[in-house]
């Protein structure tokens, strides 16, 4: 998932920018109630993967508002620094290393 996420922030930085600025505009207004839908219509798959992996002993059992921190932390901040220009590197660069701290902070 974070080498997905690097991968898709490095091929459209303008998209991925738009998004991290207007999510919380978009949440407040008129379409609040579809982008919450549209989240869980992304997320419901990811979460029933992820609880196959804790049934299966290969995840740790956490809170399931936790996941997304630990999962896409590392590589949401450095985005968030590369798209701001404070960070050189584009954020593919460091997938390998991001999914794997990424996998660590989940891994049982």
């Amino acid at each position: 998932m974070a080498i997905w996420y690097l991968g898709w922030v490095t091929a459209l930085p303008e998209r991925a920018a738009f998004l991290f600025m207007a999510r919380q505009t978009i949440a407040q207004g008129p379409h609040g109630d579809e982008l919450v839908h549209r989240l869980e219509a992304r997320y419901d798959p990811i979460d029933a993967r992820l609880a196959e992996g804790v049934r299966a002993g290969l995840i740790t059992e956490l809170p399931a508002e936790l996941i997304p921190a630990l999962v896409l932390g590392g590589a949401e901040s450095y985005c968030r620094g590369w798209l701001a220009g404070r960070r050189a590197a584009k954020p593919s660069a460091y997938a390998g290393l991001l999914a794997e701290a990424a996998w660590r902070g989940i891994a049982a």
